[in-house]
């Protein structure tokens, strides 16, 4: 796996520098208002999509009760301020500021929460630059927060007011988009980039896509090309059953897979959309069925000593839809992008895929064919990990290799 600190930090409009210190940037946003409006301040709620990565720091203890965490009763600060102590700080439209929330690692309102930064720096650092390139026409767009700002609070009293009031709905609301929370965003105590005394404005230059591809060849084997291929490897899963045990004539057991949230995946749809469900998991006159799309394009990864596909069929979001696209994961930009920091922390060792660490969730099994097996999942997947509150992995399929 490509080692992240040898990457250039990636960002829509550089890093600014303010009192020797460096601020990640936002990307500006459609039809936002100004936070910095003399008087009381708005507050902004960011929603996120899905499947990217975006670092929230946990700081200091949790909490007794959301209010202790939006407004500091308790024996430690309100939420923005312990971010601020820990210098958890990005510009947006011109000022200093904390993007943060109140509640659990996956990003939900709970009754003792925690307070959860946003780590500018880890997170820039892992911009989905293909998304960006095919969205928005730039490889250099922030795809975490392109377009991010959900609502905003004004008129609730105070500055403090309006954040307690996102504190308490920004994760909603981002639920109800089927979005992860992104956190609500409070300027700092500093006053802005541009008094007199700060430091001028250090612009570190963005490198091209092609800059890009060419450093990630240069350190890591093109999966896409078949010529030299290596095969990536999902960690071992807890309490899994095979899917590959021996017997040639017996239908293939089918995993179905179960990301976290704020992990980077990278699903790439593959082929045109589909009539029907049932046409994605059998195949219609027009279309081979969505994981021989996949081996088609060289998408696999290995799992359990075999070579395997992992994909469902649905939206962009993981969730069904009655004229889905086939989605790939593509592990050679998945596996550069695992968590080190959580894997760490978790895990007691940063080399951990997090995205794949026992995220298998059920096995399909006794329907029938292969074939049945993985209609099953592809029709069953996405519903238990919404159930489990995360994100749909994919069905993993052997392939014909």
């Amino acid at each position: 796996m490509a080692s992240h600190q040898s990457f250039p930090v990636l960002c829509l409009l550089g890093l600014l520098m303010a009192h020797s210190k460096r601020l990640t940037q936002l990307p500006e946003e459609r039809n936002a208002s100004s936070l910095l409006e003399v008087g009381a301040e708005d507050v902004e709620c960011f929603c996120i999509d899905f499947y990217e990565y975006v670092d929230f720091d946990d700081t200091g203890d949790k909490y007794h009760t959301l209010q202790d965490c939006s407004r500091g009763l308790s024996d430690q600060k309100r939420c923005n301020e312990l971010c601020e102590d820990e210098g958890k700080t990005i510009g947006f439209e011109g000022k200093t500021q904390t993007l943060s929330f109140c509640g659990d690692d996956d990003g939900l309102a709970k009754k003792s929460p925690e307070c959860h930064c946003l780590d500018g720096k880890d997170t820039v650092k892992h911009s989905n630059r293909k998304k960006a390139f095919k969205k928005y026409g730039d490889a250099n767009v922030l795809t975490q927060f392109k377009d991010a700002i959900e609502h905003t609070y004004v008129g609730f009293g105070s500055a403090a007011d309006n954040l307690a009031v996102c504190y308490e709905q920004c994760p909603g609301l981002c639920q109800r988009k089927h979005k992860l929370t992104g956190g609500c965003a409070m300027p700092t105590e500093a006053s802005s980039l541009l008094e007199a005394g700060a430091d001028r404005e250090e612009v570190v230059a963005i490198p091209s896509l092609e800059e890009v591809k060419a450093s990630e060849d240069a350190k890591s084997v093109d999966v896409h090309d078949a010529s030299n291929r290596q095969t990536l490897i999902l960690p071992e899963q807890k309490n899994a059953s095979s899917v590959l045990e021996a017997g040639a004539d017996r239908a293939e057991d089918i995993e179905c897979f179960c990301i976290d949230y704020y992990e980077f995946v990278d699903f790439d749809d593959a082929g045109d959309k589909y009539a029907s469900l049932q046409d994605c998991a059998r195949g219609s006159d027009d279309q081979k069925r969505c994981n021989e799309l996949c081996e088609d394009k060289g998408l696999t990864v290995g799992f359990e000593g075999k070579t395997q596909t992992l994909s469902f069929c649905g939206k962009d979001d993981g969730l069904l839809s009655s004229t889905p696209e086939c989605q790939c994961m593509d592990g050679g930009d998945t596996f550069k992008h695992s968590n080190t920091k959580k894997a760490l922390k978790k895990y007691g060792d940063a080399n951990v895929l997090t995205q794949f660490k026992d995220a298998l969730e059920f096995t399909f099994d006794g329907y029938g064919s292969a074939g049945d097996n993985l209609m099953a999942c592809y029709r069953e997947c996405p519903g238990r990990c919404m159930h489990k509150t995360k994100m749909t992995g994919g069905c993993a399929m052997p392939t014909n290799a």
